[in-house]
């Protein structure tokens, strides 16, 4: 946190306390990191107009790549099992479609949208997030990269196109050859 600090000039904090999740019927420890800063008013006051995240068409049309890229470190995650990417957006169906349209017109990636409970959330297949991740990379904060990190047990399409995004040459987990290469560099 103090570097996210330092890096934004901010004072923001971590803080944790007790969730309970009724799919699992569990209590789960939860931290929260909480970012304040004056520039960030008007973006809040446009998406939470009434107190509740709301994205318009009109709005999301003006925003570009790097937009994607801070709503990804807010709201996406990597699926470490799949490597699919889930985009928390919690909206009605409405705005998860003006949502789905923007990334698609941003990327030529075609998000899927899922219900969850009451609420829409966006899925990017595990085929698209090679792609999806190379575009978002430069934009993310070096504190986020987990978030536009793959990882891959086998070779396949997916993890060469991913690999030859990061200009790093693929290494099977099964090759000894390599992992003995590379624990020797």
């Amino acid at each position: 946190m103090s570097r996210v600090n330092q890096e934004l000039g901010t004072k923001g904090k971590v803080t944790s306390r007790k969730v309970y999740d009724r799919r699992t019927l569990k209590t789960y420890d939860s931290c929260q990191s909480m970012v304040t800063s004056k520039l960030l008013v008007p973006l809040r006051e446009e998406f939470y107009p009434h107190g509740k995240k709301y994205f318009s068409q009109e709005y999301l049309n003006g925003l570009d790549l790097e937009a994607l890229a801070v709503f990804w470190m807010d709201d996406g995650c990597v699926v470490k099992a799949n490597n699919v990417g889930l985009l928390a957006t919690y909206c009605s169906e409405k705005e998860a479609r003006h949502i789905a349209s923007w990334i698609h017109d941003l990327t030529n990636l075609t998000p899927r949208l899922y219900l969850d409970r009451k609420h829409y959330r966006l899925r990017i297949l595990s085929g698209d997030m090679p792609k999806f991740v190379t575009l978002l990379r430069p934009y993310m904060h070096s504190t986020l990269q987990h978030k536009v990190t793959l990882r891959y047990k086998n070779r396949t399409k997916n993890s060469e196109i991913y690999a030859a995004s990061l200009n790093i040459a693929f290494a099977d987990e099964d090759d000894k050859r390599a992992r003995a290469q590379d624990k020797q560099s």
